[in-house]
């Protein structure tokens, strides 16, 4: 909801409360002055400002002074637009001085209306905190300080502009044995709203399909994309009808959709076109599937897209003794096949335990230099440790890292398995997934760890770099995928049953920068969402929102007939 504020007079300012330099500028009968109180470098572009326009985001905190939050320490420009009827939209670009506060004073003709926007962006020209007002200026003279509070200050609260309360679930398949999974989670530049995954056709059919699922802004199917929002795909097609699922989604920069998991044991990767037809160009007819020829399971957990448009999967591949190995591939979308200029033919596969041991890849994330992260588990014949391997940009091992670039770690004498990791601006790797933290009654805990860039362990996060929460106590909790927000926060988000009850939420969990729980976040740092009543909700990919909402994505049910359900926390 806009709000239109009228006072009296003509001189506005407006306190945002970000890390920023100074200057000062002026643009025909509208004076803007961007002033600190000191002298610093700064430079100013006077432009016509078209991004007013598109922006979805409103600060509802005009007028209300509030305490400085936290600001991101990656901000470094602040860009502040003045727009109005009577004028040309001015736009003001101050480079950062990695001052406190700035000041924008504004001297506007009597009775005319003035628009204001003040964005900061990170170093690649992101926005990644923003808030606008409108003021209606009557007469007089008057000054009126606006604090523009952290954006990512979320309490998580659900969403009531999307869907039904914040949450919208979606079912594709009608059996009653059939259903539908959501996987992972992607978002695009347009706010739109990807989620890739599968249908499973249950009794007679017992067969699986790619699921993909767009939806607008406010959570509808997008009926631009394959007329009703959905797009399901066998990828053998026809007579070669082939089981197929889908476990993880990136967007292209030219909006491309790519989509990568299983079909009929081997690795999958599909792309599809804006409108949800298959891109004919990519593989064979939109498909590209490669089988290792050892006539066990190969698949593909993540994905990643390099800035060249080079695609990077990450998965697992299966051995005659049924034992897994770290697999990643390159596959190159111009030459239509893997690219041999990475590894060996274009693939890198590791047996990091040894043979007999299983080892898998669950998670993917290319560095700003280039170097992939990949991360999972390995066996080490007595239980599992998170693993984690960097690549260089030939697919060789990455020797700075850990030993001989990779770093395993037992979080506990048991199973520990990561699903997922982000890595920091600071090149930070964060990694999460599950321990088991009482081998006794088998509860498992979501787990986090912080690596610094060369693989130690960061002693600043939890314990010795180790963060263990269990939601449940007396439950299987897991985290499935993370965000880190600007300010450093990290947004969490999985499954937590409890051995005694069916019913079991969606679960949302925030944490500091230090691994501590943020306690200003839902009940005390956690959220949980009960979608209907006896169901299992599991949330599977998680984004964030430019203007720092949280979307979740995963499946709601009783466990035999899942729907897709998608969460909106503001």
């Amino acid at each position: 909801m806009k709000r239109i504020i009228c006072i009296t007079g003509c001189l506005v300012v407006l306190l945002a409360l970000v890390s920023c330099g100074s200057t000062s500028g002026s643009s025909g009968s509208s004076l803007v002055t961007i002033s600190l109180g000191e002298d610093s470098t700064a430079s100013i572009s006077v432009t016509k400002a078209t991004l007013f326009a598109k922006l979805k985001l409103i600060l509802e905190k005009f007028g209300i002074s509030t305490a400085a939050a936290a600001i991101p320490s990656n901000v470094e420009t602040v860009r502040i637009t003045v727009d109005a009827p009577d004028m040309a939209p001015i736009l003001k670009t101050v480079n950062v001085a990695g001052l406190s506060s700035v000041t924008v004073t504004v001297d506007v003709p009597n009775g005319m209306k003035r628009h204001f926007l003040v964005e900061c962006l990170d170093i690649s020209g992101t926005v990644i905190y923003l808030g606008e007002m409108y003021i209606d200026l009557t007469g007089g003279r008057v000054s009126l300080p606006v604090s523009l509070a952290d954006l990512y200050s979320a309490t998580g609260a659900g969403d009531n502009t999307f869907g039904a309360g914040g949450v919208v679930t979606t079912p594709v398949s009608t059996g009653p044995s059939d259903t539908d999974e959501g996987q992972a989670i992607a978002m695009q530049s347009d706010g739109k709203i990807v989620v890739a995954g599968y249908v499973y056709y249950g009794f007679p059919v017992s067969q699986g399909d790619f699921l993909v699922i767009r939806y607008n802004p406010d959570g509808t199917p997008d009926q631009t994309f394959n007329r009703s929002g959905i797009v399901t795909a066998d990828l053998g097609g026809g007579a070669n009808a082939t089981d197929d699922y889908a476990y993880d989604v990136a967007i292209q920069s030219d909006g491309k959709i790519v989509v990568v998991g299983k079909s009929n044991g081997n690795l999958a990767i599909a792309r599809y076109n804006t409108d949800g037809s298959p891109d004919t160009v990519f593989g064979s007819s939109g498909v590209y599937t490669y089988d290792f020829g050892n006539g066990y399971e190969d698949v593909a957990n993540a994905v990643a897209i390099q800035g060249d448009g080079k695609i990077i999967v990450a998965g697992y591949t299966t051995d005659i003794s049924s034992s897994t190995d770290y697999l990643v591939i390159r596959y190159d979308p111009v030459a239509n096949g893997l690219d041999a200029s990475f590894g060996t033919n274009g693939i890198v596969k590791m047996d990091l335990s040894g043979a007999g041991h299983s080892d898998k890849a669950n998670a993917l994330a290319i560095q700003p230099d280039g170097l992939i992260v990949a991360a999972g588990y390995a066996n080490n014949g007595n239980d599992y440790d998170f693993a984690v391997l960097r690549l260089d940009t030939a697919g060789k091992p990455d020797t700075s890292f850990g030993s001989g670039g990779w770093v395993t770690t037992d979080i506990a004498a048991d199973f520990n398995s990561a699903y997922t990791l982000a890595i920091q601006q600071d090149g930070r790797i964060i990694v999460a997934g599950d321990a088991v933290t009482d081998p006794i009654s088998g509860v498992t805990s979501f787990a986090l760890v912080r690596y610094n860039p060369d693989g130690s362990m960061d002693d600043t996060f939890g314990v010795s770099g180790v963060v263990t929460t269990a939601i449940n106590p007396l439950g299987s909790n897991a985290i499935n995928d993370i965000a880190i927000q600007p300010d450093g926060r990290i947004v969490a988000t999985g499954r937590s049953f409890s051995a005694d009850s069916f019913d079991t939420p969606v679960v949302v969990v925030r944490y500091n920068t230090d691994g501590s729980i943020n306690t200003s976040f839902g009940n005390n740092g956690v959220v949980q969402t009960s979608i209907g009543v006896n169901t299992s909700n599991i949330m599977r990919g998680v984004v964030l929102q430019p203007d720092g909402k949280i979307v979740v994505a995963g499946s709601t049910g009783d466990g035999y007939s899942d729907d897709v359900a998608v969460v909106r926390y503001r």
